[in-house]
């Protein structure tokens, strides 16, 4: 046996080991390295994976009848653990291929220690006496995964590679979850011997539904992927009697597994390393290896489209270019037929001859100047002869020429078309005497053809250069017109496209041919050449590469903070705002300064007197209230708020209207309780106004019945509510700390409650801060989701709230996302994310791994280098130590300095850029009192003028261009935002049509309809916070255009008058544009799409459910083309008058510092006191400002 595994196995494991390292590939270099071990050790090998806390460590150590792995609901680990039968033994292997002997009789506690080392050791190997596990075998208890997150299942998968079989566990609540599904799918299509454990099972509730029927569901539901219903096993670990247990089945399958020989199954399991492995090169080159067939339909379809455009355009140039040469071949055809000399013209022309004559004479008798009116007025008779005829036999036809040309080649621009039909030959009344070569000759009828013959070859020659240059003018149009249409780059944009998609066509060639020979390699059909002793000198080497970039990722997303970069750089405010009083005072009674007098005092005002508002979010039942108390120092907000109750409490410094304790409870109106109704109820119907009109439509709703379950939960809510409100009660409610917690906590009283303001004092709030507790990131009013884009817009500091057991919900991720959307929107990085109940923690160790994941969560949502503290909020209020060391002073002192030294410092600099400002123009000041007064009276007469010309300047100031970037900004943002849908939708879709979807009461129809509707509601959500996103990022780009409208008027303001210490006006800060219901049909308008529906075994098995997600999209698709182009114009109006507005207030300014500048002039030209005022404030100044 072993001989013929070194020969078939060996060598062909060892030549593509050898491949995928050469190409790189250490990751699946590495995979094969345990598949070479595997072969050479004639090794079994079978998998535990599934969720985590689904039981999986347990389910071993019941079935090896023998607690042997640490079992936690926390995931222990990273590392892979081998069970092995023989004399106790555990090896620690590492990264780097090290194999460390450990103390075979260490205990569960310390076994788990080395379990979440999973940054150093990679597995570790447990050998026991056991009579359980044959020689030779391998019992794998795999990390497991997370369902909802795809990465863990991709790692997972790839720690399954060397597997014979797998035992897939999941817990009885997630069996049908999308994740589960599609787990096992992917493992079954790629080969591998699985089967389902279904544990807890003492879960169920008989009364709900009958386990018979729970079974069957969940059996017809993996028959549609290929699993049978005889490797799916029901079991439970805590209650052992339970009737449905099928613990002793999943035990014989276990020992019916672990009897069997192995098969030599590595070549198998190589192949799936290949295909593994051509992934890699396709991620290197750029391209998914699901995109091979479209990229062929693309380039199959860009060939043909450009064979047809150039076979089309070639034919519409042919057929252009015969009409041009048929229309000159029949202006030809016109000008040689044409008869403009017939007898009567003749006629006339002997009678000209006869009077051009030597020697004519009109009579015998007759005057010089009568016979001149005689020949005068022959030639008139003659040339009017002439231009008729040439009119009716040349012009007419060949406007008649032109006219069918232009029909036949398209039409060409207003004033070419004018020409064509104005047509006239020039020249005619020139023919008579260009023609007239002898004027002595005989009057012979010869002479009289002759003349004639001459006169009309004149003519034709006139108007055949005539229309030969409309031809070209005509050619030129057609030239311009191609030009313009782009059809001849429109194909090479096309031609270069083609080429593009077929060298991507090529590199997937290239892919399949080494797909081609690897497998060949591993069917023995090509020779394998490697050498088993090179295999294992490289082996060491390929392990470092392989763990130094996992090592150097998990130090990416450890969740530490680095404290260089957290530190700022410390700002002495008091001392800024001390000298900028002072400043202020000096200059308050010289002439000229007093508008910067103002500008300092006020500015040092708002510094002095400065407020932040710090923002708190977190999932409902996070910890967000407690959090919020602990920082307060005491309880103040009632703890864990019910997701349909949600109001916002702010916090606020005391002021002598309102002192400690008092609390403000602001009542919603009439109008935004109705607008939540219909959110939770569309069809609600409300007849009358006022708290008793929506009692009756929210009464009106519940007695349909048509509403779910949650649906009903919540109009009740409400109906309780209203029914106890008062119709005419105040607005706001003044109450005390003492007595407000009923109105945001207790539901028939918070349901109508918008938000309660708290007058508190504390450290806290005495620094000018107030904190303000939103609604969860889960909540279920849409309108709140407005609420809290405004807050993390507006607001100087965002906390972030999460809990220690439940990391990362989907609230959470779904907030996160948004968060990381707009993050880089931000001047300052504003964000704080509290871990929230750490003393859950059994030590450090599994708190820094909690820490751990929740970074790596926030990577993957583009929050980067999170801030992150692990605190107890109910810890801090009680004064109790914990065992797990508490960051919530760490978290202090970072919050501190950011609002100390960061924030303030953007107010600082504001200040210090007035008062810089202000001595440049004290300076400037200065060095024009010397002057005489002829001088000072040309300075004031020049500095008029360059009023004037910079008052003509700033009124003509073009802001079309900066406009133009603004409305790029926005272009490319919508683009971009309508591409990630559409890569995204895929996965929304899967997320909303699952298997579990059909467990559900109901029809197929029913259920699709529903769950359509909840995935248009889903894509609506993201787009309108895809929307505040761009907002964000729109109102950044109108901030940069206007301080770049304001530094090129500063710089030609500079040069025409010379102005020292010109300052922007503060930015205002925009509001943003409505973003409401971007998609507004419902499932009904989907009735086609979801009709492709024929049963869940086509659904799930035959790629139904990936046509219906195309069908579906392709139709949203156009409808949000549509509303998106609405709402990009509308952006795109708002930021323009934005802008204009902002440039507008950059005018006026710049206006108002120009006149007073020269008004301060005049005023110091005249009045010697303020002049020396002046330059004892100027020396002083510079004292200050070098103190700064």
């Amino acid at each position: 046996m072993a001989v013929y595994q070194q020969e078939t196995a060996i060598r062909p494991l060892i030549a593509v080991q050898s491949e995928m390292s050469r190409q790189g590939d250490v990751q699946s270099a590495a995979k094969l390295d345990d598949l070479i071990l595997k072969a050479m050790n004639g090794e079994k090998q079978i998998a535990f994976t599934g969720h985590f806390s689904a039981g999986k460590s347990t389910m071993i150590n019941t079935i090896m009848e023998e607690e042997i792995l640490p079992s936690s609901p926390i995931p222990t680990s990273a590392n892979l653990v081998y069970l092995k039968n023989g004399p106790s033994r555990i090896i620690l292997e590492t990264h780097f291929g090290e194999e460390l002997e450990a103390d075979p009789s260490m205990d569960l506690h310390e076994l788990q220690q080395y379990c979440r080392e999973g940054d150093e050791i990679a597995r570790i190997h447990i050998w026991k006496p056991s009579k359980m596990i044959p020689d030779q075998v391998a019992l794998i208890d795999t990390p497991g995964i997370d369902s909802n997150d795809a990465s863990h299942m991709e790692s997972t998968v790839s720690a399954l590679h060397a597997a014979d079989f797998i035992f897939y566990v999941t817990d009885y609540n997630h069996v049908q979850s999308e994740g589960t599904v599609e787990f096992i799918k992917r493992l079954l299509e790629d080969g591998q011997d699985t089967a389902l454990i279904v544990n807890q099972i003492d879960k169920h509730q008989e009364s709900e539904l009958p386990f018979a029927d729970f079974k069957e569901r969940i059996e017809e539901s993996f028959a549609s992927i290929g699993l049978g219903g005889d490797r799916i096993y029901y079991t439970s670990m805590r209650d052992l009697l339970h009737p449905y247990n099928e613990l002793s089945k999943v035990k014989n399958m276990v020992k019916e597994q672990l009897e069997k020989a192995s098969a030599g199954s590595e070549l198998v399991q190589a192949g799936l390393v290949v295909q593994e492995h051509l992934r890699y090169l396709a991620n290197h080159a750029g391209l998914r290896l699901d995109d091979r067939t479209r990229v062929q339909e693309a380039r199959d379809h860009l060939f043909s489209a450009l064979t047809e455009m150039e076979s089309s355009a070639e034919l519409e140039r042919l057929r252009i270019s015969e009409a041009i040469t048929a229309l000159r071949a029949e202006i030809s055809k016109v000008l040689e037929n044409a008869n403009i000399t017939p007898f009567e013209l003749r006629e006339l022309a002997r009678k000209y001859a006869e009077g051009k004559k030597p020697g004519f004479k009109a009579g015998l008798f007759s005057s010089k100047k009568k016979t001149a009116d005689e020949i005068a007025k022959r030639r008139a008779e003659l040339g009017k002869e002439l231009k008729s005829l040439v009119s009716s036999q040349i012009d007419w036809h060949i406007k008649a020429l032109f006219s069918k040309c232009v029909k036949a080649i398209g039409p060409a621009r207003p004033e070419l078309e004018e020409k064509l039909s104005a047509f006239e030959t020039e020249g005619i009344a020139l023919a008579a005497d260009e023609a007239l070569q002898e004027t002595g000759a005989a009057l012979t009828p010869e002479f009289v053809l002759n003349y004639t013959k001459s006169m009309s070859e004149f003519i034709k020659h006139r108007a055949k250069q005539q229309a030969k240059d409309l031809v070209a003018e005509i050619e030129e149009e057609i030239r311009i017109t191609q030009d313009r249409d782009g059809t001849p780059s429109h194909a090479d944009a096309l031609r270069k496209e083609l080429d593009e998609t077929e060298e991507r066509l090529l590199q997937y060639i290239r892919l399949e041919e080494a797909r081609e020979y690897l497998m060949n390699v591993l069917s023995g059909k090509v020779k394998a050449e490697a050498k088993e002793n090179t295999w294992k000198k490289m082996k060491r080497e390929r392990k470092q590469a392989v763990a130094a970039p996992e090592k150097k990722a998990a130090a990416a997303v450890d969740g530490s903070i680095d404290r260089t970069e957290a530190a700022g750089e410390s700002v002495n405010t008091e001392a800024v705002l001390k000298k900028a009083v002072a400043m202020s005072a000096a200059i308050a009674g010289i002439k000229g300064l007093d508008g910067r007098s103002r500008l300092i005092r006020e500015k040092a005002r708002r510094l002095e007197k400065r407020t932040f508002t710090i923002a708190l979010f977190g999932a409902f039942s996070a910890g967000k209230s407690s959090a919020a108390n602990a920082l307060l120092g005491g309880k103040v907000l009632p703890s864990s708020p019910n997701p349909t109750t949600a109001a916002i409490n702010r916090i606020v410094p005391v002021t002598d209207e309102h002192p400690h304790g008092t609390v403000l409870v602001k009542r919603k109106t009439v109008r935004q309780v109705e607008k939540e109704l219909k959110e939770i109820w569309p069809e609600v119907n409300i007849l009358s106004g006022g708290y008793k009109g929506l009692l009756e439509g929210v009464l009106g709703a519940l007695e349909t019945g048509k509403a779910d379950a949650r649906q009903q939960a919540l109009l009740t809510v409400y109906a309780e509510g209203l029914g106890t409100a008062q119709e005419n009660e105040d607005p706001v409610i003044q109450t005390g700390l003492d007595d407000f917690a009923p109105f945001v906590s207790e539901e028939k009283l918070a349901v109508l409650t918008e938000e309660a303001v708290i007058y508190y004092d504390c450290p806290l709030t005495r620094k000018g801060i107030t904190l303000v507790d939103t609604p969860g990131a889960d909540s279920l009013h849409k309108r709140h989701t407005h609420v809290a884009f405004e807050f993390i817009k507006k607001s100087d500091a965002l906390l972030y709230v999460t809990y220690y057991n439940h990391p990362f919900s989907k609230g959470d991720r779904e907030f996160i996302r948004q968060l990381g959307r707009v993050k880089d929107s931000f001047s300052l990085d504003k964000m704080f994310f509290l871990i929230n109940a750490v003393d859950l923690a059994k030590d450090s160790a599994e708190a820094a791994l909690v820490k751990q994941y929740i970074a790596s969560q926030f990577l993957e949502e583009g929050v980067r280098k999170p801030r992150m503290y692990g605190i107890s909020s109910l810890h801090e209020l009680a004064g109790v130590p914990m065992a797990v060391p508490s960051e919530f002073g760490l978290f202090q002192q970072d919050l501190s300095s950011f609002i100390e030294k960061d924030l303030i410092r953007t107010a600082v600099s504001s200040l210090k850029d007035e008062m810089a400002g202000t001595v440049r123009q004290m300076a400037d000041y200065a060095g024009e009192m010397n002057k005489s007064s002829e001088e000072k009276q040309a300075v004031l007469q020049r500095r008029e003028k360059e009023l004037d010309e910079a008052d003509r300047y700033l009124k003509q100031e073009d802001r079309e261009p900066f406009v133009s970037k603004v409305n790029q900004e926005i272009q490319e943002q919508f683009y971009y935002l309508l591409q990630r849908l559409s890569l995204q939708f895929s996965d929304l879709f899967k997320e909303h049509f699952h298997p579990g979807i059909f467990n559900q009461d109901g029809s197929a129809k029913q259920i699709l309809s529903e769950q359509m509707n909840e995935l248009l509601q889903a894509v609506d959500r993201r787009l309108i916070q895809e929307l505040q996103a761009i907002s964000l990022r729109s109102e950044n780009a109108v901030r940069k255009q206007s301080e770049a409208i304001g530094e090129r008027m500063a710089l030609n303001l500079g040069s025409i008058m010379q102005l020292e210490g010109l300052t922007l006006p503060e930015f205002k800060e925009l509001g943003t544009p409505h973003t409401d219901q971007i998609v507004s049909s419902t499932s009904g308008h989907f009735q086609k799409e979801l009709n492709l529906f024929t049963g869940t075994k086509a659904f799930f098995e035959k790629n139904e459910r990936a046509k219906m997600s195309m069908a579906i999209w392709e139709k949203l698709q156009k409808e949000l083309e549509n509303s998106l182009a609405e709402k990009q114009a509308m952006f795109a109006s708002e930021y323009r008058e934005a802008l204009l507005a902002s440039a507008d207030g950059i005018c006026s300014k710049f206006s108002r510092d120009a006149a007073a500048y020269v008004e301060g002039l005049k005023e110091l030209y005249s009045d010697r006191q303020s002049a020396d005022e002046l330059q004892a404030a100027l020396k002083q100044s510079y004292e200050w400002m070098e103190g700064l």
